[in-house]
């Protein structure tokens, strides 16, 4: 079985476009190619027939380690993880996590943060609060808050950048699949 995996997010007159695809397996997500597009695409390409993740972007492949995720598979694989036993995954648990994006990856250090109940544009729901906090000066900090009622999905994201800027996306509505 696949998964193909699609997020478009625009600010002022740019837009991205960031997409995962590849198949569901005994452990969760196993993708297969992660792509990013703003003016050019680039992409990371999981190569497990020989252990690696490559990328377009003429840097180097690193070895791909069990469990990698891209940037985008990375918050379905959490929601799954969690969601499969969440009493394992008490406030204060780190979960390491190797995260490609479309130049590079590295190992992520989440921790489950809190509780806490949100007031979003699609109601309010009670979440649990993933953050991964910057390693290095240049990191980014990336919060991710799970809501239990909804499989555990994604909420909402925060990604902060290292000088204060952030983009914050937030739950507004729920589709039935088509």
């Amino acid at each position: 079985m696949s998964y193909d995996a699609r997020l478009t997010m625009s600010a002022f007159v740019l837009s991205w476009v960031y997409t995962s695809r590849g198949e569901l397996g005994s452990q969760g997500l196993l993708p297969k190619r992660y792509s990013e597009k703003q003016r050019s695409e680039v992409a990371a390409h999981f190569e497990r027939d020989k252990g690696r993740i490559s990328f377009s972007a003429n840097t180097p492949a690193v070895p791909l380690l069990a469990g990698a995720q891209d940037f985008l598979s990375v918050m379905v694989q959490l929601a799954t993880v969690i969601g499969g036993e969440p009493a394992r995954y008490p406030v204060a648990t780190a979960i390491t996590v190797q995260v490609a994006g479309p130049r590079d990856a590295e190992v992520w250090l989440f921790t489950v943060e809190r509780q806490e109940t949100l007031r979003l544009p699609g109601g309010e729901q009670g979440t649990l609060k993933l953050v991964r906090h910057p390693r290095r000066q240049f990191d980014q900090e990336v919060a991710i808050w799970l809501a239990p009622a909804m499989n555990w999905l994604p909420v909402r994201l925060r990604i902060t950048e290292h000088n204060g800027d952030y983009l914050d996306q937030k739950w507004e509505s729920t589709e039935a699949p088509s």
